[in-house]
């Protein structure tokens, strides 16, 4: 497989996007400022008329480590042209000339990159795309030759419209609003480390009115990132647990979980959240996930340990939590949860199980 080069096209990886964007090759796609992406599963694409955004988009993306050339290893990211020119060095991507044919038979020629190593027979492009559809536009050429006739606002950015001075045709020109992106990562960075020192101040009223203002912005970023960036939404989710609103804690989490199956953290809080709601067959199941997701991994066994002491199901949550412990034996808040397993094997009545996980977490 391969894909079809329209404009000016950013390439890059999609392992590299995996391993390197928040959120992963879904967010990135939710991200990315028009509505030309497009994947083969290998490498993807995003496309713009003018060169110059693209290379904007490009710059901006540095700040995510692409496009960097460390000991030699070829760039993670590239940039090509429809005429199939690289604006970019990059050697692990192939570029040609495929001729195809359209429903009616017709044949037209499309420049196609691949990743190099395959032998592509077909290529993938964005919904709606048709062949020769689209030009590349400098700024200089739109200065020149074209008149600016209207700017409509859409979602991501604006289409500017311009008329040519001599022939009267329109041009229709998607700028992107490329500062979004490197915007939201600069917040997520600055609201996570608040929160770690808010979370080292004592619990007085001052602290109440801190995280009170600290959700209000949490809340913003995620309307601002459109509820597709597993960070911002496990910050609002914090925010609402520490102010004890536990239906917000518990959508949020619920969201990076959806986003971000693998994250680990989005499960712990999901579980909590749950545990605060009475929902405790939910909460179970979510805390199984986070165990399954790391088997070993102490903070998420012994969650499920608290959580399947207060189902009652004493003598499991007994073995979660040994195994807790085999894996860390300092760590404090499993080893009360011991203790409080303990004591309900010697009293296991509901009442002596009902707030005592609040005291782990200083609620």
């Amino acid at each position: 497989m391969a894909l079809a080069i329209d404009g000016v096209c950013v390439v890059i990886r999609n392992a590299a996007v995996e391993a390197r964007f928040p959120g992963g090759i879904v967010a990135y796609e939710r991200a990315c400022p028009n509505a030309t992406y497009c994947s083969d599963g290998q490498i993807c694409r995003v496309a713009f008329m003018v060169e110059a955004d693209a290379k904007a988009f490009a710059e901006r993306l540095t700040s995510y480590g692409f496009g960097s050339r460390r000991s030699g290893e070829a760039s993670e990211m590239a940039l090509i042209a429809q005429h199939f020119n690289r604006l970019q060095p990059c050697d692990w991507l192939d570029v040609d000339v495929l001729v195809s044919a359209d429903a009616d038979g017709h044949q037209f020629g499309v420049t196609i990159a691949w990743l190099r190593g395959d032998n592509p027979t077909t290529f993938t492009a964005p919904a709606g795309w048709k062949p020769g559809a689209w030009q590349i536009t400098s700024g200089d050429d739109l200065r020149n030759n074209y008149e600016f006739v209207a700017a409509e606002r859409g979602d991501g950015g604006h289409v500017e419209t311009y008329r040519h001075r001599e022939t009267g045709q329109l041009l229709h020109v998607a700028r992107p609003e490329i500062s979004s992106l490197t915007s939201i990562q600069t917040r997520y960075t600055e609201l996570w480390n608040e929160l770690k020192s808010l979370e080292g101040r004592p619990p007085i009223a001052a602290r109440q009115q801190a995280f009170t203002s600290f959700a209000e912005r949490t809340t913003q970023l995620v309307k601002d990132s459109r509820g597709q960036e597993p960070g911002p939404l496990l910050l609002q989710g914090i925010a609402a647990r520490f102010l004890k609103q536990w239906g917000l804690a518990a959508e949020s989490a619920r969201a990076v979980t959806v986003l971000r199956p693998d994250l680990i953290f989005g499960w712990l809080d999901l579980t909590w959240a749950l545990v605060e709601l009475g929902r405790l067959d939910e909460a179970e199941s979510c805390a199984r996930e986070a165990v399954g997701l790391d088997a070993s991994n102490a903070l998420a066994l012994g969650n499920l340990a608290s959580v399947l002491l207060q189902r009652g199901k004493v003598e499991e949550a007994f073995v979660t939590i040994t195994r807790a412990l085999q894996s860390d034996p300092t760590n404090s808040k499993n080893q009360l949860i011991r203790e409080r397993i303990r004591e309900s094997r010697d009293q296991p009545s509901p009442e002596t199980r009902a707030p005592w996980y609040r005291k782990l977490w200083g609620q």
